[in-house]
């Protein structure tokens, strides 16, 4: 999966006068007041834990794998807040990665909250597929604002 091919966009912010920038491969505007972005980025909050305040993921496969440098390893560089709405039916994050994920986040004492939303499929946000799922999909927006409340 990691080799997968998509499309790139450029995100810049200003920071004590400095202006930072990175890649993202999904990007999805959410408010225009306050200006407020959804970003899917590859290993942002561990990279820059003192810029990113919280961390959200929802039907993410994958944060669990036997390679040495898995997702789930890096939790103790984690700063921020995350959010994990994970999907019921996924094959890509299995009950037991689910647990092994959950075990991580304890072992770093990373505040978190984790979730399955029971009946849904990896996908279940994406309205344009047949993955999709109403009811979570808005549970998954509920989840999102309130994690975006507290932490920014």
């Amino acid at each position: 999966m990691r080799r997968f091919a998509t499309g790139v966009a450029i995100v810049t912010t200003s920071l004590d006068g400095r202006i930072h920038g990175f890649t993202v491969n999904a990007f999805a505007s959410v408010s225009a007041a306050p200006p407020t972005v959804l970003i899917c980025v590859n290993r942002i909050a561990t990279a820059h834990p003192d810029r990113v305040a919280a961390l959200a993921g929802f039907h993410a496969g994958g944060l669990v794998t036997d390679d040495e440098d898995s997702p789930h390893r890096s939790a103790s560089e984690l700063t921020a807040e995350v959010y994990l709405g994970h999907a019921d039916n996924d094959p890509s994050m299995t009950p037991e990665n689910i647990a092994a994920l959950e075990h991580a986040l304890d072992e770093a004492d990373v505040t978190y909250s984790s979730e399955v939303y029971e009946g849904a499929a990896h996908g279940y946000t994406m309205a344009d597929t047949s993955m999709y799922d109403e009811a979570a999909a808005e549970r998954h927006f509920d989840a999102l604002f309130a994690l975006l409340d507290r932490t920014i």
